[in-house]
């Protein structure tokens, strides 16, 4: 986890981001909620990714967010005001991944 997340906080790597947040992401997945205390250390570079990368891969990121928030459920609160804020700045142009990913965050905290 923590190299993955080293290739995620490097910009002069962004042709691996792609690659890293799915990684992560299956990591997540198989650790389920042995996952929760590595959240500090993966959440926040996944949203920091999900803000400077490309359209293409922002689309990918947000719907491994809506993964995470499936499995980690409400361990992702802390978190939820900077996952609204990319709600928010990509609701127009990334609709059908951005829906999903409100969809996991309500089911997850509500």
């Amino acid at each position: 986890v923590d190299a993955l997340v080293r290739v995620l906080r490097d910009p002069s790597l962004a042709a691996h981001h792609a690659a890293a947040t799915q990684a992560l992401t299956f990591v997540v997945q198989a650790l389920g909620a042995r996952c929760v205390p590595f959240l500090p250390a993966l959440v926040p570079h996944l949203l920091d990714v999900a803000r400077r990368c490309e359209p293409g891969l922002r689309e990918s990121v947000l719907l491994q967010l809506a993964t995470l928030a499936a499995t980690v459920r409400h361990h992702l609160r802390d978190w939820l005001p900077r996952v609204f804020d990319l709600v928010v700045d990509y609701w127009a142009e990334h609709l059908e991944q951005v829906v999903p990913l409100l969809e996991e965050v309500a089911a997850a905290c509500g």
